[in-house]
């Protein structure tokens, strides 16, 4: 298995709205904007683990639902409880789009986690173990990104 990837296996708890976490998880963005309203959903909110839905959008590479949840007032430098943002994450996933839409967004490219790592170095991290994995493990969607911050180096 891709140990990069492990980042959002174990850590990912419903404590969003199931609603909400749903439409992102099944990539469903259209429905994103009407949770948000009918239910008073908070866009911002952190999971048990203190991430940000954002968050697991962007490491998914979710495209249309992080561009939803932005729309819906998602804040696109919201940190996790470890200093990561939605930044690090796309670059985690290794989704060029999506770092393209954050960072035109307005992500700081410059945002340090609490191990001092800007999305540079976890760009940098994440090349040197990807290329020296070999196994060809594919990944599921609920793979954690704290487990693969473990795996690169990246303390939690």
């Amino acid at each position: 298995m891709n140990k990069l990837k492990l980042k959002y296996k174990t850590e990912r708890l419903r404590s969003y709205s199931n609603a909400l976490r749903d439409a992102v998880m099944t990539n469903n963005p259209e429905a994103i904007p009407r949770i948000v309203k009918e239910e008073g959903v908070k866009v911002n909110e952190m999971n048990k683990n203190g991430v940000p839905l954002i968050h697991e959008a962007a490491f998914d590479g979710k495209l249309e639902c992080v561009k939803a949840l932005l729309d819906c007032g998602a804040k696109v430098n919201a940190h996790d409880s470890e200093d990561w943002t939605a930044l690090h994450a796309a670059v985690l996933g290794g989704h060029v789009e999506l770092v393209r839409l954050l960072i035109h967004k307005g992500a700081d490219v410059n945002a340090e986690t609490v191990e001092k790592y800007i999305p540079f170095h976890i760009a940098i991290e994440k090349d040197s173990v990807d290329s020296d994995d070999d196994s060809g493990d594919s990944i599921d969607s609920e793979d954690d990104y704290r487990s693969s911050r473990r795996n690169v180096g990246l303390h939690c």
